[in-house]
């Protein structure tokens, strides 16, 4: 979440994650944190997380 705090937008944020070896999956349940490489997830964000 401090990454989120330090991004301007969600497109940066996304980006900033993706440094990390990171990427946010949107699906219909809401946004996954799952790792690049082998697509592990790694939790569900709070809705507070994506505004």
């Amino acid at each position: 979440m401090s990454e989120r705090s330090k991004a301007l937008s969600r497109r940066e944020w996304k980006h900033r994650l993706a440094g990390f070896g990171y990427s946010i999956r949107e699906t219909e349940a809401g946004d996954i944190v799952e790792t690049m490489l082998n697509r592990v997830k790694v939790c569900v964000l709070p809705a507070k997380a994506l505004a």
